[in-house]
């Protein structure tokens, strides 16, 4: 029988597929009787047929019955119905370990959790007499802890189970007896990656199999690589049986000793020389998470190494020693001896803030950024951090914490603070507001303005009280007197760049380190030097950005930067200007916010800080109306963007991403009938969705960014339209023309008007007219009438939303007062809607009198953030019901727009000594 939602399995019925594998397809269902939501694994009537396949899944339901452990999924029921057999499991929300790894390699503190929840669920199996034989990735699921914020693992899938020898699992109790033909030697059963070499060879499968599949996954969570690697399934043979993979502490340097000594035992190639039990692995991965009070994280023998987290009051002793010892030199300490590196980490509760900006949440305060770049700096010594605050007004302030302290102190006056730094001295912060540079004392008083500035500005403080800085988009770094006065330029932006940004003054105030961008993208960044008196420039890492000059207490310089998500590290030659060694990667967890980049900073006595953690988690659509009330509308997790309702109001289209970075295609929900079906397939990027007037059609922008047209009934295939590429935004009311925007985001993007030409079905872009160009990412939208056009543009630093007439220029009409994005129009032809800085629907009233647009003042029109695309840009964040009384919004699952996801802002104290120990003398 066919199984879709709606079939029912005697009391259990089926709510919608989550997915199928070798061994059949899993279902979400409800248990009818007990009210409950279960997962149901159904084993089809094709493969039930062959006896082979038909004892696997009655193996697997045998080995769960035996087991009752908090991380192994739990086997509530077995059934059959109609000739289908299938099995009733504890449903859990989340991802797979495996689905998790195409992300990256896990922060350390998780990794070391999953471990050991994993070895401790494997110890349980291997006590009941039953080998897993099948350990990996996909067989590992992941659950958000709602208490902790931390995963907590369940391991999958016993469909490859076996029973094993007594002694050697470490129990006595047995499942009946495994047929002879699924364990004879010479049957291989598994998956290639994490094979034990006894396996590959075909002999018997015991515990210390699945340890050494244990140690591979361990391995692969903590450097993002797998242990084995080939490009065939020979050359893969050959490495797990005859080669050892490079440490983890190579790849990811932070790795700890002694967990590099309990993986590579796990993956020993002969099993007698593996450990012999899943309970002592438990047993020693537990005691290397255990903080102690002096941790040495590199790879020298006489290091002790451990993960630690300390509280504030921890790091308050600390840094108070670090005072006292700090303070001779720029970048030296008072000796130089080597210092341990000691790790402190206070967590972190995150919640995106707005489109260009992440905002945190520790101790009470609200750490923000609201446009891309540094939203926190360590001042010269160490001792204090200073950090852009969110207050309950909604005002971006900076406040200051002494590392002795276990408060922010604000600094009134800082309103809209971003990008602060310190001077030498410590006494005098420096920031960025409302398109000036500021400084102002430390300990408070008031701002003084020193010059002008643009967008994405940053700085850094000389040492003859001068501040170079980056003042904006399309302009070169300048020199500033910190007393105040005129700019002069310093460096010449060659062909093609499009800004400098992030410098620091290196030591003796000869020359400058600064990001070179062409371009948005980080691919097409090179990090370059200048010297402040010849004015030469050369390039000292190309694909880095933001990189900062660090100095151990042996006097060895380091380059450190960003690549991605990563941090690396090179010996670097201050009087030179040249890396002298091959970089190494330092951090995997640095800038993990698709937002803004580089949230870190090193003082000059070595302390470094960061902001880390994982990516945002996914949300699903829910309905918000004007009191905050929402309920869930299309309740399946996952990354969505460009939300749009039909014309008539039935159906909503939007795009569903694999991860802000991964493949993208529309779907449409029907919301009478309830069904949801996908519309594209093309590779690559499907999005911007865009219906036409009648409803039959969706234009989107497609690979290359050329404009495609789809039928809205999933007829046909997408066809793409000659003329020019670019996001579709709105089309207009009588269906012949379309705005799109194109261009760079960082210098200008074109708001056009194509016209619709040809039939509906093969239609093509023809006359274009540009309507206007600024930074950032602005919309346009034809009013329901079609004589109007709203759109934003950052032409004067902010996002702000207007309104001109269409067709003709001039005339223009400014909407929103305090910052603005994403204008909608209601269906009324009364009022037209947007979002404020904070993520919240304002609405103005507005009338046409006389030919003339006359507009109210902005309102709040509900209280409920919602939330933007991941990785911003263009797309549609909320749609308007046809009643114009509801929206369709993106939140997370929990139906709030404010993130649970841990993060740490972690101190390496003595990180540059750490450095000199990785990257040598």
């Amino acid at each position: 029988m066919p199984v879709s939602p709606g079939t029912r399995l005697g009391v259990y019925e089926i709510v919608a597929p989550l997915g199928a594998g070798g061994m059949g397809e899993v279902y979400k269902a409800r248990d009818t009787r007990l009210d409950r939501t279960v997962a149901i694994k159904v084993l089809p009537p094709h493969l039930a047929e062959d006896a082979q396949f038909r004892e696997r899944f009655d193996r697997e339901a045998r080995a769960i019955s035996q087991l009752d452990h908090p991380h192994i999924c739990a086997l509530y029921d077995v059934g059959a119905h109609e000739g289908l057999s299938f099995l009733v499991m504890q449903y859990l929300e989340g991802e797979t370990l495996q689905a998790r790894l195409e992300r990256g390699s896990l922060e350390l503190k998780d990794a070391l959790a999953i471990a050991v929840q994993i070895a401790s669920a494997l110890d349980a199996a291997h006590r009941a007499g039953i080998v897993h034989r099948d350990l990996k990735p996909g067989n590992i699921f992941l659950v958000r802890s709602a208490a902790s914020g931390s995963p907590a693992a369940r391991l999958l899938d016993f469909g490859l189970a076996k029973t094993a020898d007594a002694r050697t699992a470490g129990g006595s109790t047995l499942l009946p007896t495994t047929p002879a033909n699924l364990t004879a030697k010479g049957t291989i059963f598994g998956t290639f990656q994490y094979m034990a070499p006894e396996q590959l060879e075909g002999d018997e499968a015991d515990a210390r199999t699945d340890i050494f599949a244990f140690g591979a996954v361990v391995y692969e969570m903590v450097t993002g690589r797998k242990a084995f690697e080939g490009k065939s399934q020979a050359s893969l043979t050959a490495k797990i049986l005859e080669s050892d993979p490079p440490s983890m502490s190579s790849l990811q340097p932070m790795t700890p000793v002694m967990l590099d000594r309990v993986v590579n035992k796990c993956l020993a190639k002969n099993p007698d020389a593996r450990w012999q039990s899943a309970a002592d692995l438990a047993t020693e991965l537990q005691w290397v998470s255990e903080p102690l009070t002096a941790v040495g994280l590199g790879s020298a023998a006489a290091s002790t190494t451990r993960s630690l987290v300390w509280p504030w009051a921890m790091l308050a002793i600390i840094a108070s020693a670090l005072a006292a010892i700090a303070g001779v030199g720029w970048w030296r300490a008072t000796r130089p001896i080597e210092r341990p590196l000691i790790r402190m980490s206070a967590a972190l509760i995150a919640g995106q803030r707005m489109s260009s900006g992440t905002s945190y949440d520790i101790d009470g305060t609200l750490l923000a950024n609201h446009v891309p770049g540094t939203s926190l700096a360590l001042s010269p010594d160490g001792s204090r951090l200073v950090a852009t605050t969110l207050g309950s007004d909604g005002r971006q302030r900076l406040a200051v914490r002494r590392l002795d302290q276990d408060r922010f102190d604000p600094l009134p006056g800082s309103e809209d603070a971003t990008g602060p730094f310190f001077s030498l001295d410590g006494e005098w912060v420096a920031f960025f507001a409302n398109g000036k540079l500021k400084k102002m004392p430390v300990e408070g008083g008031s701002p003084v303005t020193l010059c002008d500035a643009g967008n994405f500005p940053s700085g850094s403080w000389g040492d003859d009280e001068t501040i170079i800085a980056g003042l904006g988009l399309n302009r070169p770094l300048s020199r500033v007197p910190s007393a105040g006065g005129a700019s002069t330029p310093v460096t010449k932006l060659e062909p093609g760049e499009t800004m400098h940004e992030r410098p620091q003054v290196l030591p003796g105030g000869d020359s400058v380190l600064f990001t070179a961008r062409t371009g948005g993208d980080a691919e097409n960044a090179r990090i370059d030097l200048v010297s402040l008196r010849t004015h030469e420039r050369r390039t000292v890492m190309r694909g880095g950005e933001f990189g900062r000059y660090v100095q151990s207490s042996a006097g060895r310089g380091y380059i450190i930067y960003v690549d991605g998500q990563t941090l690396f590290a090179a010996p670097f030659d201050l009087a030179s200007g040249t890396v002298t060694g091959a970089a190494r990667r330092i951090l995997g967890d640095v800038s993990s916010f698709h937002s803004t980049k580089g949230e870190f900073d090193v003082s000059r006595t070595g302390t470094f800080v960061y902001i880390g953690g994982p990516e945002d988690p996914e949300r699903s659509i829910f309905w918000l109306d004007q009191t905050g009330r929402t309920e869930p509308l299309h309740a399946e997790r996952g990354f969505y963007s460009g939300l749009r309702f039909s014309p008539d109001g039935t159906r909503l289209v939007f795009v569903r991403s694999a991860g802000w970075r991964g493949q993208s295609d529309l779907w449409v929900q029907d919301l009478q009938r309830r069904t949801v079906d996908r519309l594209t397939s093309l590779p690559g990027s499907n999005s911007s969705p865009v219906w036409s007037p009648d409803g039959a059609h969706i234009l989107f922008e497609g690979p290359s960014g050329a404009v495609y047209s789809v039928r809205a009934d999933g007829a046909g295939q997408p066809q793409k339209l000659d003329g020019p590429a670019g996001h579709p935004i709105s089309v207009s009311p009588d269906g012949k023309l379309v705005t799109l925007i194109n261009g760079n985001p960082f210098t200008a993007m074109q708001i056009m008007v194509a016209a619709l030409e040809g039939p509906s079905d093969h239609p093509r872009l023809g006359r274009v007219e540009p309507i206007a160009a600024a930074p950032g990412f602005p919309m346009a939208v034809f009013s329901p009438d079609g004589h109007l056009i709203a759109y934003t543009s950052g032409e004067t630093g902010a996002m702000q939303v207007y309104v001109q007439p269409f067709p003709g220029r001039g005339g223009k009409v400014a909407i929103s007062i305090n910052g603005g994005t994403f204008p909608a129009w209601s269906p009324n032809g009364r009022e037209l809607f947007f979002l404020d800085p904070s993520r919240r629907i304002m609405v103005v009233d507005y009338t046409t009198r006389a030919g003339q647009f006359v507009a109210g003042q902005p309102r709040l029109w509900s209280p409920h953030s919602i939330l933007l695309t991941m990785g911003g840009g263009p797309f549609q964040p909320y749609a308007l019901a046809s009643d114009g009384k509801r929206f369709a919004v993106m939140l997370y699952p929990d139906g709030s727009a404010e993130s649970h996801r841990p993060l740490h802002l972690t101190f390496l104290l003595n990180f540059a000594d750490e450095l000199r120990r990785q990257l040598g003398r």
